[in-house]
């Protein structure tokens, strides 16, 4: 991206790119806060359902993606955090209470990583399948 090799969606897919880690690597080495930010307000309204869930195989996948971008978004906005707290970035004043608002959120919880996993469960997954067993399977 760096080289400007790549500057429509066509030359993403003529490159064959690996768009997780492109997203990943734009909110990690984000200057600007508000990318994070932004990143996280949509990874909140993104809903996943899967029709036929079966055995969630399709839900679980969605799942690791969900929860490499949620992390790669709060582990920015902590280093935006700390980076204020040393004086080495300025970030207007909203935008840092949101971060410590968010940060605070996830410090409820017993890890970072279980919080991160119960909010995209909760709130980004949805299955549903004729067989109830197969749900049943899936909620395990």
């Amino acid at each position: 991206m760096s080289t400007g090799k790549v500057r429509s969606v066509e030359a993403l897919i003529y490159w064959n790119l690996d768009l997780l880690q492109l997203v990943h690597d734009t909110v990690e080495d984000a200057q600007d806060p508000r990318v994070p930010l932004s990143m996280l307000r949509i990874l909140q309204k993104v809903s996943v359902l899967d029709p036929t869930c079966g055995s969630g195989a399709f839900l679980f996948s969605a799942l690791n993606i969900i929860e490499a971008l949620y992390d790669a978004c709060l582990s920015r906005m902590d280093e935006f955090v700390a980076e204020t707290q040393r004086g080495q970035t300025a970030i207007d004043e909203s935008t840092l209470s949101v971060f410590r608002s968010e940060l605070a959120r996830v410090k409820e919880h017993p890890s970072r990583r279980y919080s991160v996993l119960k909010s995209s469960i909760v709130a980004n997954l949805y299955g549903v399948d004729i067989m109830e067993e197969a749900v049943e399977i899936c909620k395990l």
